[in-house]
This record gives C-alpha cells, structure tokens and sequence, in this order.
C-alpha cells in the first residue's frame, strides 16, 4: 500500500511539473509576444512622429510661399498703382502744356499776320517795312523754338523743360514781347505802353524763350 501511495504521489507531481513547464512556454510565449506588440508600437510612434514632422515642415513651406505671393501681389498692385498715377500725372502735365503753348503759339501769329498785311497795304516806309520784317522774323523765330518743343514730347512727359543760359540782351526781349502784345491790345482797343526803370544791364544771361514767355505771361 505504502509503494502505491507512493507511485501516485510520483505521477502527480510528474503531471504537475508538466502542467508547470507548459505554463512557463506559455507565458514566455506571452512575454515574446508582449516584446514584440512593443517594438511594432515603438515603430509606429517613431514613423507617426516623422509623418508629423514631414507634415508641419510641408505646412510651413506652404505658409511661406502664401506670404511670399501675397508679398508679390502687393508689390505688383502698388507698381501698378505708381504706374497709373504716374501716367495720370503725365497726362495731366501734358494737357497742360499742350494748353498753355497753345496759347502762346498763337501771341506770335497776331502780330506775323498783322505786320504782313500792313507790308501788303503798300502804304509803309523804307524804314517801316524794314522794322515790319524784322519784327516778323523775330516772331517766326520764337514761334518755332515753341513748336520745337511741342515736337519735343519726352520733356512734356518727364515734366522737364531744358532751360539755356546764354548772353541776352533785355531791351530787345522786352522789343519783342511789345511788338507781340502792342498788336493784341491795339485789336483790342487797348493802350499798351513799357516803361523802364534804370539802370538795366546791357546784357543778361538768361534764357530769352523763357523770359519771352514770361513777360508775356506778366502782360
């Protein structure tokens, strides 16, 4: 009795330390699998961590080529806007020149028109004649030098004029606006009359278009 007792105490712990083996490869094989869930998880937060840094890096280039449009259509808009202002402003400077030079195109053609024709009444001496052709030609003269600067429109649209500095002599300047405003008071019935105040120098340095255009403006 006492060698069965023994041979099933025996096999039940043999039964018991196979159970035992078998719980053990279960739970390395738990533990195998536990490492292995781990590393993949490890894996996954590291390629989520890099598609999240790819995404933020693709956002911000993103946002700066945005800003740099936006830059660019600011600067092309206010381009635009100087050219258009800048064009308007030309207009404006040409309308205006236009304007005045039109008027003073016309003060010399009164007096070429009127003394030609006192030249054709025949009824004017050597000597008047001779002043009537001068004072036409002098009027020619600067009615040209107006309409070379019609011809000239790169000064109408840079707003500039060039100005000449040359030895002039200012009693004839002021001759020559006489005879050009003298003949349009006279159509007038108006009386027109220079007066000088001495002393005057014999000769300036000015530009004698301008100082035409000037005191005929004056008168």
């Amino acid at each position: 009795g006492l060698q069965d007792a023994q041979a099933l105490a025996d096999e039940t712990l043999s039964g018991k330390q196979t159970q035992l083996t078998a719980l053990q490869g279960e739970l390395d094989a738990l533990r195998g699998q536990a490492d292995a869930d781990r590393q993949a998880l490890t894996e996954a937060n590291r390629g989520l961590t890099s598609e999240v840094a790819v995404r933020k890096l693709a956002e911000e280039e993103l946002k700066a080529h945005r800003d740099r449009l936006e830059q660019l259509v600011e600067e092309r808009t206010r381009d635009l806007e100087e050219a258009r202002d800048s064009a308007l402003q030309a207009s404006k400077t040409k309308s205006a020149f236009i304007a005045n030079i039109s008027h003073e195109i016309r003060t010399p053609l009164t007096p070429i028109i009127g003394f030609a024709e006192a030249m054709l009444a025949g009824d004017q001496s050597p000597r008047q004649k001779r002043e009537s052709l001068e004072t036409i030609i002098r009027n020619g003269k600067h009615l040209l030098s107006l309409i070379s600067e019609i011809l000239d429109l790169s000064k109408i649209e840079a707003n500039r004029l060039d100005v000449e500095a040359v030895s002039v002599d200012p009693f004839q300047v002021v001759r020559d606006v006489e005879s050009l405003v003298g003949m349009l008071a006279h159509e007038k019935g108006l009386d027109f009359h220079v007066g000088y105040e001495f002393p005057i120098p014999c000769r300036v340095i000015s530009d004698p278009t301008r100082l035409k255009q000037i005191l005929m403006n004056l008168a």
